[in-house]
């Protein structure tokens, strides 16, 4: 109770007295005739000031002042004494007392000492709020200067892969206007193929530099997984721009339907989609390889499975696969994909879970709330 006072005095007349004198002064009082009790009463209502009688049977003021620091340091506690008290009354002051008054009580003197009281604790707060919002406004700025920090570090990362992506972006132009002009067909499909990898690289990048450079709040929609998922095939089958990759699917006919941000999720999937794609194309001692994307619904979640059997990882490897700027790929990895993924995925409340060997393929389990 934010305006209340707690009253300690196991003397009922005196007690009952200065309640009511508080009361006409328009305070809520909440009474109590010993120190347990008074405690009690401070733990379950929340009072910002107590009085309390110094000398009391059982537990005294001053212990009892010393348990309501303890429990409750910003409580405001005032000592009632008798002339014959004032040692034990200035004792109080150094245990953190706010002040003491004289019985038989001075009402003008009460009025002044609960105003400045009341005073100090309206301060104390606002100085609590200002604390909290400097500490909040530090926080944000050491979290906007290591931000920019990994954003230099990410545009020094990938200005190099950029160029690299332009240059065969050139090359496969210059493929494709030539099979025009000669209207060779077999030069056309390569050009095209060419500049369709290297725009969709582009593209992956740029989606994923605007990702963490930019604080995005999250819309999520509920949709039908097979919608979403319809969607996702089309865009991950259009990826696949090599003949030595057999795409597979094992999707339920029924996989239900959950709430989330679509674009968000679709891009994680797509970067570890993209990631099985390079670790096929990257080993070429098999003449054909297989990626399995799977999806399935339990009661209260789904299930999407992204496998490859393509080299497989060390352990190493594992550990730091979802490391900001992390890659095995050199200047064609940014290592912003899976930590990107995995973000969007717990930011979802899922999990990503990746098993992998050496030689035995990866398999990525991405687990999404319904």
């Amino acid at each position: 109770m934010k305006n209340s006072i707690l009253l300690a005095d196991h003397e009922k007349e005196s007690r009952e007295s200065v309640a009511h004198l508080l009361s006409d002064e328009g305070h809520t009082i909440i009474q109590a005739s010993n120190g347990m009790d008074a405690i009690d009463l401070l733990v379950k209502m929340e009072p910002p000031i107590v009085i309390t009688e110094i000398k009391m049977p059982g537990m005294d003021g001053i212990e009892l002042l010393k348990i309501i620091k303890r429990k409750k340091p910003d409580t405001e506690v005032i000592m009632l004494t008798r002339h014959g008290n004032m040692e034990m009354a200035i004792q109080s002051i150094h245990h953190n007392a706010f002040d003491f008054i004289t019985k038989p009580v001075d009402v003008n003197r009460l009025r002044m000492v609960l105003k400045n009281a009341r005073n100090r604790i309206i301060s104390q707060r606002a100085l609590d709020e200002y604390t909290r919002r400097l500490e909040e406004t530090i926080r944000e700025k050491i979290a906007i200067q290591d931000r920019l920090s990994s954003i230099g570090l990410m545009a020094s990362s990938i200005s190099h892969d950029l160029k690299g992506l332009v240059t065969g972006l050139d090359g496969g132009v210059y493929i494709l206007k030539s099979g025009f002009e000669k209207k060779n067909d077999a030069r056309i499909k390569e050009g095209m193929d060419i500049v369709g990898m290297m725009a969709g690289r582009i593209e992956t990048i740029v989606t994923n530099v605007l990702y963490y450079s930019k604080k995005r709040k999250f819309v999520t929609e509920h949709v039908q997984v097979s919608d979403f998922l319809c969607e996702l095939m089309g865009v991950m089958q259009a990826k696949i721009r090599d003949d030595s990759i057999e795409l597979e699917k094992k999707i339920d006919s029924r996989p239900g339907s959950f709430s989330v941000d679509i674009s968000a999720l679709r891009s994680a999937l797509m970067n570890i989609f993209e990631n099985a794609i390079d670790a096929c194309l990257s080993e070429d001692s098999k003449k054909k390889h297989h990626i399995c994307f799977s999806a399935r619904q339990t009661p209260r979640h789904i299930h999407f499975d992204i496998s490859d059997d393509g080299p497989g990882m060390d352990e190493k490897t594992k550990q730091n696969m979802f490391n900001l700027f992390f890659s095995t790929k050199g200047s064609k990895g940014t290592g912003l994909g899976l930590f990107i993924a995995r973000d969007v995925i717990e930011k979802h409340n899922g999990t990503i879970h990746v098993d992998s060997a050496k030689g035995r393929g990866t398999c990525a389990h991405v687990v999404i709330p319904t």
